[in-house]
């Protein structure tokens, strides 16, 4: 390629017209330049492979003569080698006694081979390794002898010259003392002598008032430093807590946020038909229901925290002290929550077992009434019966004085003649006659008719509300008698007449409640 585009320069530069030196275009002379160095360089390229590929072409050649040479004197010596030893071998046998057996001397000479190399590896052995290493431990038992002497000997001057030092020192102190008194007196008696010049007294007198002066600014300069130490400390102080007080306004407006989210739903999911209802009425009217209800929430939290601040400063005011009210407000919720632990699920079993034994009569009762002449049941439900009704009784009659007090319930005309929950649970008897007799006179059948079913869902005391309640710190308030009447209206309603299945349920309940518990 290289050879074409010289070609091709040539033959422009051939073609192209003749100028004068001076005329001459400078590109054309640099391309010829470029082509004339191109061809130098090829062939002096092409010159020096051709002497190197001459050069290992000989050095080739001599080295397989060397090794072809050195391979036929190793043959040679080895057949030389051979050779000799055949002939070493027919002269030891030709050289020995003719009545000796072959075996005794291949005997005898095996031995004295085995004794010859035994004697031989000795001599090795001594002359090659325990010689040296004899010489070497000589030589290690010489030079931590040297050593020990050695060190012994400096040991040694370095007690001798710390005596020295010491025994100098104490000659040292001893002159110290003896001209000290003396030159101290000569010392006083000059300053003495010269402090009663006037010259010396202003200028004695100039120091001390200088010293005292800069005294005087060190300590103003100490003072300014401390307050200005003490000044930062205070806006350091003032910024954490307003940091601090800012972080917790922003967790406690999160914290205030979920709260109220979790409120939405709640009341969403138990109000959901009003809700929808009511928010279809203002979606009509252009209104934002979440955004008004979120307000409200807003408004009454708003409240609430005026409120605490207007309690917190009259405490403060009146010398209380607002933590210690709200750790008191704290430790009653945790009382009042371990109390309702410990006693709730008992006295929802007790309500449980009287709710039921009032149904179960009032259901024998009306079946009484509806069939007057059916047969008697056996003797083991009546003894199971009685045995029951019995243990109740006593039950009942005993003093419960480990159940929390609960508020007595009143009657419908407002008094308060409801001292305990039997006689809660009469008075609901009492409603639930009333209404059923009104239903029986309208001739309209009602929920309570005491219908056996089939597949009956065992009843269950709900405590939603008892979760959903708070004392305001994240702690389940205690539930009221009347709550408690609630629960117990909306299970009894699902509790069959029959007295077999009510024993059953009972007796599942009764295991349950003990589980709880």
């Amino acid at each position: 390629m290289a050879e074409a585009d010289l070609g091709f320069l040539e033959s422009l530069l051939e073609k192209a017209p003749t100028k004068e030196s001076s005329q001459e275009d400078p590109l054309v002379a640099a391309l010829a330049r470029k082509a004339e160095a191109e061809k130098q360089r090829q062939e002096a390229s092409q010159a020096r492979w051709a002497s190197c590929h001459q050069d290992h072409k000989v050095w080739l050649a001599e080295k397989n003569w060397r090794k072809a040479v050195r391979k036929k004197k190793e043959e040679e010596r080895q057949r030389l080698a051979q050779e000799a030893a055949v002939e070493k071998a027919r002269r030891e046998a030709a050289a020995r006694p003719a009545e000796i057996p072959a075996s005794v001397r291949a005997e005898q000479e095996a031995k004295a081979k085995a004794e010859k190399a035994l004697k031989e590896a000795q001599d090795l052995w001594l002359e090659s390794e325990w010689q040296p290493l004899l010489e070497k431990r000589k030589q290690e038992a010489r030079s931590k002898r040297i050593e020990a002497e050695e060190a012994t000997r400096q040991r040694h001057q370095r007690e001798v010259d710390r005596l020295r030092y010491e025994r100098c020192g104490m000659e040292a102190e001893d002159d110290y003392a003896r001209e000290f008194p003396e030159h101290l007196e000569r010392e006083c008696l000059r300053l003495s002598a010269r402090a009663q010049t006037p010259r010396v007294a202003a200028s004695i007198a100039r120091s001390i008032e200088l010293v005292l002066e800069m005294r005087g600014l060190e300590i103003r300069w100490k003072q300014s430093l401390e307050e200005r130490r003490l000044e930062e400390q205070r806006k350091w102080l003032e910024e954490l807590e307003e940091r601090k007080e800012r972080d917790y306004r922003e967790w406690r407006q999160m914290v205030h946020e979920e709260r109220r989210r979790r409120l939405r739903l709640q009341h969403r999911e138990e109000h959901r038909e009003a809700s929808l209802r009511e928010w279809k009425r203002l979606e009509l009217q252009g209104r934002d229901a979440l955004r008004e209800e979120e307000l409200k929430q807003a408004a009454a939290l708003e409240e609430a925290f005026a409120k605490s601040d207007s309690q917190r400063k009259r405490l403060e005011q009146q010398g209380v002290s607002p933590g210690r009210v709200l750790e008191e407000a704290k430790a009653l919720a945790e009382k009042q929550r371990k109390i309702l632990e410990d006693v709730g699920p008992k006295q929802a079993e007790q309500e449980l077992w009287e709710a039921l034994l009032t149904k179960n009569r009032l259901a024998r009762a009306q079946n009484t009434q509806k069939e007057p002449r059916e047969k008697p049941r056996g003797e083991f439900h009546k003894v199971r019966e009685d045995t029951i009704a019995s243990t109740f009784r006593l039950r009942l009659s005993r003093p419960r004085q480990n159940l929390q007090h609960v508020p007595n319930v009143r009657s419908p005309e407002g008094e308060a003649d409801g001292h305990s929950f039997g006689a809660s649970f009469a008075i609901l008897a009492q409603q639930q006659q009333q209404i059923k007799k009104k239903k029986q006179e309208e001739g309209k059948p009602g929920k309570d008719d005491f219908k056996p079913i089939d597949n009956f869902m065992e009843p269950r005391l709900s405590f939603q509300s008892m979760e959903r309640d708070s004392d305001g710190h994240g702690l389940p308030a205690l539930k009221t008698h009347s709550g408690y009447v609630e629960e117990l209206e909306k299970s009894l309603k699902n509790i069959s007449s029959t007295p077999s299945d009510l024993e059953k349920q009972v007796c599942c309940r009764r295991a349950r409640m003990a589980m709880l518990s």
